[in-house]
């Protein structure tokens, strides 16, 4: 990982699985139904594991993520995929999730039922709203979607 990023803003699925299970085997149970999938990162920071989520299943899978902080744009996810080698710079935009400014202490204003996967793995502890944020994830998920969230003390 380039020194110029944050080793805690740029978690990747290595972490995210040994804190809440293996989201790959979430994604390809739900792809022998579907043939694409929604898959939505509460927080994503540098979006890490979105990105290691496109290397791994491409076009089979939509990418998204939502923060209420400005700075984390797909901007700054680009340069992160460019600097750290994840993708060539004629495939990047083609894989850069896209990127909802929104803050989950508040109803959020997405369509119910629009993700297969939602996940986060160190932001929700900086949610004052818990339960509002537990209910719009679980309005957002589709009948047959998955929820991972990693509920730090």
């Amino acid at each position: 990982m380039s020194e110029e990023f944050s080793q805690y803003r740029s978690r990747g699925i290595d972490i995210f699985t040994d804190r809440c299970g293996d989201i790959t085997k979430d994604i390809k149970k739900l792809l022998k139904n579907k043939e694409k999938i929604k898959v939505l990162e509460l927080g994503p920071g540098y979006g890490k594991v979105l990105l290691e989520l496109k290397q791994i299943f491409g076009d089979k899978i939509e990418t998204y993520g939502i923060t209420h902080q400005k700075e984390w744009s797909e901007k700054k996810i680009k340069k992160f995929a460019l600097a750290n080698k994840m993708f060539s710079k004629a495939d990047v935009d083609n894989n850069i999730p896209q990127i909802y400014f929104q803050d989950l202490n508040y109803n959020l204003k997405l369509p119910s039922n629009k993700f297969d996967i939602i996940f986060s793995q160190s932001s929700f502890q900086h949610v004052s709203s818990k339960a509002l944020a537990l209910e719009e994830t679980h309005r957002l998920l589709t009948k047959d979607g998955i929820a991972r969230i990693h509920l730090q003390p």
